[in-house]
């Protein structure tokens, strides 16, 4: 089924298991992809984070998507959602059309 998918989105936490397990999902995949890691911006990332991140294939595009503790807890409510996390949806669409950001 994957592929027949024109994009195909990798998400994970900004944890060294995490990403360690987005690189072996994108080895698996064998093609271009969009990885987005939950958490802080990549310039916060712990440093084991970073390294590990290093070893994503070049054909997967990295982007951070930050996480909303208030989410985290209530989930998804009729409230409108924090103008940090639409930022980030309009960027991961952005990628997905390979529009600029």
């Amino acid at each position: 089924m994957l592929r027949t998918l024109d994009d195909v989105v990798l998400v994970t936490n900004a944890t060294v298991p995490g990403v360690r397990r987005l690189e072996s999902c994108a080895e698996l995949l064998g093609w271009d992809a969009l990885g987005v890691v939950v958490g802080p911006t990549a310039k916060r990332w712990p440093r084991p984070v970073k390294v590990a991140a290093a070893g994503i294939p070049a054909r997967v595009h990295l982007t951070d998507f930050p996480l909303d503790p208030r989410l985290q807890v209530t989930g998804l409510t009729p409230d409108p959602l924090p103008a940090p996390l639409l930022k980030a949806a309009q960027n991961v669409l952005a990628l997905l059309r390979k529009e600029p950001t």
